[in-house]
């Protein structure tokens, strides 16, 4: 007798933000996997249609949501039009680099306009698609991609170089975010609405790999000796989506090798 697969996704509408990144690709290909209908956020309409065309030839469910979360009028007209949704999965993120002793006012404001103000302004438009998905699997869900350096400061030490560092108004903004996420979820739990946080640790994107020397020091700090790879992502945004962590609501799962168990 063939087993039931424990999460299946195939009756599932899922908004995915931050879909064409590094992350968000990746997490964009293990919801297709567990057959989701997908529609995949970005400002760029060029990268939407280059992952649509990939896809849909092998049969996934895939639909193009291209706007900035920053713009609320389209925000709105998005949620008008497709008014089920069962997952959305909050990842965009938009930023400059920086050093905590040059304070930059547009970095802080940037960071904070996409990573806090503009996800609650979207999570306050999708809420009533979010309500229909609850009645269709029993509760919907969110999910905002966080940081562990929303829990914890950055070892100035790993970031010597001028092209390396991790600037302070990312893991504020991070802070905040999980703040509200704890915030949402205890507002929203009365309409079955989950809401969680993910919070990948080191997780240099392709280009930061290739350094040796910055790579070792990242792996020094992790008790499981090595940085993240996106599929350790998978099974934490597949567990969340799915109404198998119907019970799952207010937490931040750290996905982090134990960088924050020290």
């Amino acid at each position: 007798m063939k087993k039931k697969c424990l999460f299946n996704l195939s009756d599932q509408n899922i908004l995915l933000t931050g879909a064409t990144g590094y992350l968000g690709s990746s997490m964009l290909k293990i919801l297709l996997k567990y057959d989701a209908n997908v529609f995949i956020n970005s400002r760029s309409e060029q990268k939407v249609k280059l992952l649509i065309n990939k896809y849909k030839k092998n049969g996934k469910k895939v639909n193009p949501a291209v706007f900035d979360i920053n713009d609320y009028k389209k925000v709105k007209n998005f949620f008008k039009k497709n008014k089920k949704f069962h997952t959305i999965i909050n990842n965009a993120y938009e930023g400059t680099g920086g050093h905590f002793e040059n304070f930059n006012e547009n970095s802080y404001d940037q960071s904070y306009k996409v990573g806090i103000t503009s996800v609650a302004h979207l999570i306050d438009c999708a809420r009533n698609s979010l309500k229909k998905g609850s009645k269709d699997i029993g509760s919907a869900s969110i999910i905002n991609i966080a940081s562990m350096y929303g829990s914890i400061s950055p070892n100035p030490s790993n970031y010597t170089s001028k092209n390396l560092n991790n600037p302070p108004n990312y893991g504020s903004m991070k802070a905040a975010l999980l703040q509200y996420t704890r915030y949402a979820a205890v507002y929203l739990a009365k309409y079955k609405i989950r809401v969680n946080s993910i919070s990948p640790g080191a997780f240099p994107n392709i280009a930061n790999k290739k350094n040796k020397k910055f790579i070792s020091k990242l792996n020094s700090n992790v008790p499981l000796r090595r940085v993240g790879l996106p599929k350790d992502l998978d099974t934490s945004i597949i567990y969340l989506c799915s109404p198998n962590s119907s019970y799952v609501t207010g937490i931040n799962l750290a996905i982090d090798g134990g960088w924050t168990a020290w």
